[in-house]
């Protein structure tokens, strides 16, 4: 399938820019978590993920610049230790949930005591997290199709997928994507360049 231009660009958008991964480290068992989804609970942020916290924390503690190092369980509750800048303190809480990425967890932070079960972490030892790098381009107009845009080339994992973003941003702005290793090539290199790059692609399109 590599050698047909067509079929590595549906592999690369269907599995791996789904997945952040190239195909050969999908699991076939992840392949179903591909799938697109038309779920009517997809949403948006107009102004980044920032607006996140400010909509959910209504009835939250929210606290901010604070950083979790460790998260003691015992049979009386949990203690979350935390470093902040006003110091170190230690929140006594009935449970906590953790979200950090698994990255994060291989890294080891936050600590846990006692330690994790072996079991889990094995299971976390054994993720390579996915990686998934966007372009933006804003012109003066729009001068692309609307919607998402599909491009075949010789490189299957460079600027394949492309999200017309002009009616949401206000202004006429493009979104490509990159994934595994050309995702993380890029973030060795100068933003300019890879914008550079990314606008080639697209002219390359719609000459």
């Amino acid at each position: 399938w590599r050698r047909d231009p067509a079929l590595a660009w549906a592999v690369a958008h269907v599995v791996e820019r789904r997945l952040a991964a190239a195909v050969d480290a999908v699991s076939a068992a992840a392949w179903p978590h591909a799938a697109p989804t038309t779920s009517p609970d997809l949403r948006l942020f107009r102004r980044g993920f920032a607006e996140l916290p400010t909509v959910t924390s209504n009835d939250c503690d929210l606290r901010t610049g604070t950083t979790v190092v460790a998260i003691e369980r015992s049979s009386t509750g949990v203690v979350v230790a935390t470093d902040a800048a006003t110091g170190p303190r230690r929140l006594a809480v009935d449970a906590v949930i953790v979200t950090v990425p698994v990255s994060v967890l291989q890294a080891g932070s936050p600590r846990f005591l006692p330690a994790l079960p072996g079991a889990t972490r094995t299971a976390l030892a054994g993720f390579s997290p996915g990686h998934l790098e966007t372009v933006a381009l804003r012109f003066p107009s729009r001068f692309w199709d609307p919607g998402p845009v599909g491009r075949v080339s010789p490189d299957p994992h460079s600027f394949t997928d492309w999200l017309d973003l002009t009616d949401v941003a206000g202004a006429p702005v493009i979104v490509a994507t990159l994934v595994g290793a050309a995702a993380a090539a890029s973030t060795r290199r100068a933003e300019t360049a890879v914008a550079a790059d990314a606008t080639r692609a697209l002219l390359a399109m719609y000459p």
